[in-house]
């Protein structure tokens, strides 16, 4: 009687395990540059300087980083971007994936802003170009190497914007908008904005590492397999109620 019970308690067990465990996500892309840039190319300055490809500086296995100095005599600030970018390829089913990153500020000379990393997925489409931009709120001042991630739907706060000649609509996006264009974004921008004044110039060096999307969680439906233990378990017990 009691080998009985057990076996039934293993078999529900079984069919809630089963139940709640779900595949785990997978991973879109993953650009880790344990050993080289893996096609990203650096935005900075124009010409744009060459993206740097570091073994370590502080950041485990590796990472990128692109440079840019400034310096005008005369009042005011100088606002210069920079950033990475790297063609990428996106589809419907890649709406409410995560894209983290890390970052980190390391070399800072005289700035007195460098904002939150900003984020834009850009493609082209009736002879238009369709973009959404995400500014993260990090701190890069502090120099140290922080993680940031941001979903790639409305749960977070996305910048839509389409142009076409002299035509420019720009609004929050929605889903209507991602399920609309996530097929033609294939050009992935990260970048900041950082600030000298003009009076002593600066420099700053911006690194990039674990760029990653990881796809979004599947619906949390039964397998097959979860239904059959289930149902034994609830016949083994019915069994043994007749059995009483």
């Amino acid at each position: 009687m009691e080998l009985r019970r057990l076996g039934v308690i293993c078999l529900l067990s079984g069919s809630v395990i089963a139940m709640t465990s779900g595949r785990a996500h997978a991973t879109s892309f993953s650009y880790t540059f344990d050993s080289d840039a893996q096609g990203w190319t650096g935005i900075s300055g124009t010409p744009p300087t060459p993206l740097t490809w570091n073994s370590s500086g502080g950041n485990p296995g590796g990472n990128v980083s692109d440079s840019e100095s400034g310096g005008i005599s005369g009042l005011g600030s100088v606002q210069l971007k920079l950033g990475i970018e790297r063609a990428v390829s996106l589809d419907p089913a890649t709406y409410g994936a995560t894209l983290s990153l890390d970052t980190a500020l390391l070399v800072n000379n005289h700035l007195v802003d460098a904002q939150g990393i900003e984020i834009t997925l850009i493609g082209a489409v009736n002879g238009g170009y369709v973009s959404f931009t995400h500014l993260s709120n990090v701190d890069l001042l502090s120099g140290a190497w922080t993680s940031s991630s941001v979903r790639l739907d409305t749960s977070t706060s996305w910048t839509y914007n389409f142009s076409l000649g002299p035509f420019d609509d720009t609004h929050v996006a929605t889903q209507a908008d991602w399920n609309a264009y996530l097929p033609y974004l294939n050009d992935l921008v990260i970048l900041n904005q950082l600030s000298f004044l003009r009076q002593t110039g600066g420099n700053g060096t911006f690194g990039f590492d674990n760029i990653t999307l990881t796809e979004a969680a599947p619906p949390s439906v039964p397998e097959p397999t979860s239904m059959l233990l289930l149902g034994t378990g609830l016949a083994g017990l019915g069994l043994r109620q007749r059995r009483r």
